[in-house]
C-alpha cells in the first residue's frame, strides 16, 4: 500500500492525524474525549487501521451492497476506497475523516 495520511474530526475539530508508511500507522491524538478518536493506539498494523474504516463503512453483506458501491463508483468492496468517497460518515455521530489534500469542513460533507 501507498503511504497515506489522513485527519480525524469531530466536526471541524481534529482530533487525530493518521500517517500510514507500509504496513505501519502512527496515531497522533489531540483529544482526549473517546467519542470524538477512532483509533485506540498510537501504533497500529494496517490491519487494524482497515478494520476500524470499516465500522465506518455500510455493513458486506448488505442486501444492496452492490448497488452502493456501484453508486459511490466502486466496483470491489474496499473499506479505505469506501471512506475515501464518504469520508467515513455516520448518521449517529459527527467523527469523519480528511485526506491528504482535501480542503473540507464538516458543512462540506455532512448528512444531516
Amino acid at each position: 500500500m501507498e503511504d497515506l495520511k489522513f485527519e480525524v474530526l469531530y466536526k471541524d475539530t481534529v482530533t487525530a492525524s493518521v500517517e500510514i508508511k507500509g504496513n505501519k500507522a502512527h496515531i497522533q491524538r489531540f483529544d482526549d474525549c473517546p467519542i470524538h478518536y477512532l483509533f485506540p493506539r498510537e501504533e497500529m498494523d494496517l490491519y487494524g487501521v482497515l478494520e476500524i474504516l470499516e465500522g465506518r463503512c455500510f455493513p458486506r453483506n448488505r442486501v444492496n451492497a452492490d448497488a452502493l458501491l456501484r453508486k459511490l463508483g466502486l466496483k470491489n468492496y474496499h473499506p479505505l476506497d469506501i471512506v475515501r468517497k464518504t469520508h467515513g460518515l455516520m448518521r449517529n455521530d459527527y467523527v469523519w475523516i480528511r485526506f491528504e489534500g482535501e480542503d473540507l469542513n464538516y458543512d462540506d460533507i455532512k448528512i444531516r
